[in-house]
């Protein structure tokens, strides 16, 4: 059966149609080809990689604990005692400087007998360290304005480039640390969301 030249045109372009997102899908893969072999690459000569035995991974800089590789226990009789050795000066964490009032912990009647304790023969104390409760200060910054009596123009302080627009100079700080340390803006509106928003 011999086809007209419409019919062939025809099946000729939707021949042509259905290569089109073929070539495109090939085109894509050749893309993420590219980019996993750069990554590839990327990782193979990170130092965290380059750390795969203790020798390279001393002369590349890589901390011991980012070393991808296992050292074998030395044996018992080698092994050194856990905590401080012998001649190495003591360290602790100093004590922090007291800036909260005290909470106490006290008891009106014994938890064994019910019966009352009266005064307290003693007491300990130790440093405890926390956060202060999360709460945002909220404030109207308000600006003086005055009529100049001698040039008759209105002027007033001028705004510090900290209090421009809606928040204050604190809040752009933490905003600032939190996406130096690579937290996303969606993740630091959700984490402010829930510490300050959420009461």
């Amino acid at each position: 059966m011999i086809r007209s030249k419409e019919e062939l045109e025809r099946e000729l372009r939707e021949a042509r149609e259905e290569i089109r997102p073929l070539r495109e899908e090939r085109a894509r893969s050749r893309e993420k080809h590219s980019a996993l072999k750069a990554a590839l690459h990327r990782l193979r000569t990170s130092r965290s990689v380059l750390g795969t035995d203790a020798k390279t991974a001393a002369s590349v800089g890589v901390p011991s604990s980012r070393v991808f590789f296992r050292q074998s226990p030395p044996p018992d009789t080698k092994r050194r005692p856990t905590g401080g050795q012998p001649g190495h000066p003591g360290t602790t964490r100093p004590r922090p400087t007291l800036n909260g009032p005290p909470r106490i912990l006290d008891l009106k009647e014994c938890p064994k007998c019910a019966r009352d304790l009266g005064a307290p023969a003693d007491s300990w104390s130790r440093p405890v360290t926390d956060l202060p409760a999360p709460g945002l200060e909220v404030f109207d910054l308000v600006v003086f304005r005055y009529k100049c009596p001698g040039c008759g123009e209105p002027v007033h302080a001028p705004i510090p480039e900290a209090y421009r627009g809606e928040f204050g100079p604190r809040l752009k700080a933490l905003v600032a640390e939190l996406r130096v340390l690579g937290m996303p803006f969606e993740k630091i509106a959700e984490l402010l969301r829930m510490r300050y928003y959420s009461r």
